[in-house]
């Protein structure tokens, strides 16, 4: 049976991005955001991590900064680890991001449309095999 997963989030980013550029060349970035939604009288907020790659992660350092309004698609990912303090199992979702589409800042003005066309033409695909973990 086919299993597939895509995921849209909008919502704002928590931090800036943080690149790291790796021994066999490949560039990744990891930030997080935060969205919510409402349900009647109450606010949810739910907060995911993200990882982007290669020229979406050199975008998303260079345009992209805490309190940013983006609109990410991609692929969710469940981490696990032992917790190095108590032992215990410790799990997260997170997304490997596909594509990246800037909204606004974080006061609703909107970015240059130059920046904004730019960081729509990167997205990229990622094979499984070329993931580090």
């Amino acid at each position: 049976m086919p299993n597939y997963c895509r995921c849209d989030v909008i919502g704002h980013l928590c931090r800036d991005v943080e690149l790291k550029h790796l021994p066999n060349g490949s560039v990744v970035g990891t930030t997080s955001i935060a969205y919510t939604e409402k349900v009647k009288d109450k606010e949810y907020t739910t907060f995911l991590e993200l990882t982007f790659w290669g020229k979406t992660a050199e975008v998303a350092a260079e345009y992209c900064s805490k309190g940013k309004a983006v609109l990410v698609t991609g692929r969710l990912r469940q981490e696990n680890w032992e917790d190095k303090q108590t032992g215990g199992k410790r799990s997260k979702i997170g997304m490997q991001v596909d594509k990246l589409v800037m909204l606004g800042d974080s006061k609703g003005k909107t970015e240059p449309e130059t920046a904004v066309k730019r960081s729509q033409s990167y997205s990229e695909s990622i094979d499984d095999g070329d993931t580090p973990f």
